[in-house]
């Protein structure tokens, strides 16, 4: 019979054996983690929402307004518009200020607009506002 103990392949069997347990423990711990993580995500993605109608109304508005103008430009900005006065304003439904402007190419009046933190047109470039 061996009297020594334990010896040097029971060790290591130990420590493969406790390290195999904590990288399962621990990978049940990340994926209930990032169930959490991606459940809060959503929420906010669904309280963020906007009504894209209103926002494309307020593009139509800008872009009938450009198609009003007599400015032979291939940008005509917000501020361009008010200054012709052909629109007063362009404001989002909780009375915030957006801006915009229309790109013409072609014929195609393109408008585009920023309501800041709420609403974005797709391709909108805040360099092309000051021209």
């Amino acid at each position: 019979m061996n009297n020594r103990g334990f010896g040097l392949p029971e060790v290591l069997a130990f420590i493969g054996i406790s390290l195999l347990s904590l990288v399962v423990i621990a990978s049940f711990f990340k994926r209930e983690y990032n169930n959490q993580l991606y459940k809060k995500s959503y929420d906010n993605i669904v309280e963020a929402k906007v009504d894209s109608k209103y926002y494309e109304n307020l593009e139509m508005k800008l872009k009938r307004s450009a198609m009003e103008s007599k400015l032979d430009t291939n940008i005509i900005t917000l501020r361009d518009l008010k200054e012709e006065k052909l629109i007063d304003s362009l404001d989002d439904e909780n009375g915030n200020s957006c801006d915009g402007y229309v790109l013409i190419n072609e014929g195609n009046y393109n408008p585009y607009i920023n309501c800041y933190e709420i609403y974005t047109s797709i391709g909108f470039n805040s360099k092309l506002l000051n021209h």
